[in-house]
């Protein structure tokens, strides 16, 4: 925030700025600044955004009760939207994020209700200490204030019908739930570090959606540089299956691990849909593998 706007916001507006940035360096500094991530996180996500929201639409308001009752209801509204909105982009969802998003929100809000406050504060009339203070004096006030609550009435009904579409979109949009890949022995127990050279393996996929799920399961045998498990030195396919399957079940697939020349794993791959042509650990959305030797 450049230094000369920083003079002119008023202090209220200044302080829930400063509250966002000093949320955001404590979510950034995690878990340094652990003992404060709560606190500073609920209030963060529960009344800056909607207190500098409230101000911009009710510029003469001041802070008392009623404004930051209407703060927390206004956050507890812009919060679900900000992350609803951050989950439709290529950002990644997280706290961090979500912080700084709401920061933004903040500071834009505090930014318009600093100006309005100013236009307010320099085109009112000063008030005549000797006039009598009777309805005709108050009436622009008054007009003004019923023209502010109109437009927080309007911008409040909007938020809360746009948080009900977000709540309804994420209720009924069938959730993928996603899957997991394992490596268990024929009776279902654990697969030793070492299994043994011709021993037979079980991979199993399990989907955790609400719907039928397709994947592709490729298994290799590996053989990677001595000293280095990171350099694949060569990859020999040994099965590659398309398969599908139903919400909750699991499907299993046997094989036998083989021995080959210098340091061996069997590394089975998991991609959702079709695999790669040269599938990895890297471009593959599951791996699990175990040592031969």
């Amino acid at each position: 925030m450049p230094l000369r706007a920083a003079r002119r916001m008023p202090r209220d507006l200044l302080a829930v700025v400063a509250l966002g940035l000093l949320a955001d360096a404590v979510v950034l500094l995690s878990p340094l600044g652990g003992a404060l991530r709560v606190p500073l996180g609920l209030a963060l996500a529960l009344l800056a955004p909607g207190y500098a929201v409230v101000a911009a639409l009710l510029p003469d308001r001041r802070a008392d009760a009623t404004h930051l009752a209407l703060a927390v209801a206004a956050s507890a509204v812009l919060t679900p939207l900000c992350g609803l909105l951050l989950s439709m982009t290529a950002i990644p969802f997280g706290a961090l994020p979500l912080a700084v998003a709401l920061t933004a929100v903040t500071y834009l809000a505090a930014a318009v209700a600093a100006r309005r406050r100013v236009a307010g504060e320099s085109t009112r009339p000063e008030a005549d200490a000797d006039a009598p203070a009777d309805s005709s004096a108050r009436s622009p006030d008054v007009g003004s204030t019923s023209r502010s609550w109109g437009a927080l009435d309007v911008a409040f009904v909007a938020l809360v019908v746009l948080a009900a579409a977000s709540v309804g979109h994420a209720v009924l949009t069938p959730a993928t739930g996603g899957a997991s890949l394992s490596l268990t022995t024929p009776d279902g127990e654990r697969v030793a570090a070492d299994p043994g050279v011709n021993e037979t393996v079980r991979v199993g996929v399990t989907n955790y959606g609400t719907s039928a799920a397709t994947y592709t399961l490729v298994v290799q045998r590996q053989r990677v540089a001595a000293g280095n498990a990171t350099r694949v030195l060569s990859r020999d396919e040994r099965l590659r299956e398309r398969f599908t399957v139903p919400a909750g079940a699991t499907r299993h697939e046997a094989i036998k691990v083989a021995d080959g020349p210098g340091r061996t794993r069997v590394v089975a791959l998991l991609s959702e849909g079709d695999a790669p042509a040269s599938p990895t650990a890297a471009n593959a959305d599951h791996e699990t593998h175990v040592w031969v030797d």
